[in-house]
């Protein structure tokens, strides 16, 4: 009797290691499994100069010539991103969140430009008044993030002449760098000519 008391003994704490062991393993892929189905999202890659608007729809900020967002976003999650089209974005560009399997789609993005105020698709003539209107004090911008954000051409938080440049650039078709660029502490002009 001495002898399957101690077996016992044994066998129950082996059983009791195996339980704790497989609660572990089970908490360990409830927790695996709620992130992997955990609903992905976009948010603005670091110091990527985009805002994403979730209540809108909308990606805010891209520069024009723009034709993927790698490196621009990143998804929260477990998900991918399908294009409307192929090629330099458009005006009509969209941007669908999936998830991994590309079963579900979690919402349908479309582009704004960096300085395409009137968001037309493009940099123009009218977007360049108005982004000069209020950097020139002018006018005001209305409480409207949109186009308060796509006014600030170089993302500085503030609508001002760099933004303007910007903006003409843009529209001239250069290719800008991050930095406006400076000559003796003020605009290079060779640069930028007549703003």
């Amino acid at each position: 009797m001495k002898r399957f008391f101690v077996k016992t003994k044994k066998l129950t704490a082996v059983v009791i290691t195996i339980a704790v062991l497989c609660s572990l393993c089970v908490t360990s892929l409830a927790v695996n499994m709620v992130v992997t189905n955990a609903e992905p999202g976009i948010v603005a890659a670091e110091n990527s100069k985009v805002t994403i608007d979730d209540e809108n729809m909308l990606i805010i900020g891209v520069r024009e010539g723009t034709s993927t967002l790698e490196n621009i976003v990143e998804i929260a999650g477990n998900g991918r991103l399908v294009y409307s089209n192929n090629g330099v974005f458009s005006k009509e560009t969209t941007v669908s969140l999936y998830n991994s399997s590309y079963t579900t789609c979690y919402g349908v993005y479309n582009i704004v430009f960096r300085g395409d105020v009137d968001r037309d698709g493009a940099v123009d003539q009218d977007d360049l008044n108005a982004i000069a209107e209020v950097a020139t004090l002018k006018a005001n911008v209305d409480s409207d993030k949109i186009t308060y954000t796509t006014m600030d051409v170089n993302a500085d938080g503030y609508i001002d002449v760099q933004d303007l440049l910007f903006a003409k650039a843009i529209f001239s078709g250069l290719d800008i760098d991050e930095d406006i660029p400076e000559q003796d502490g003020g605009i290079d002009e060779d640069y930028w000519g007549d703003i």
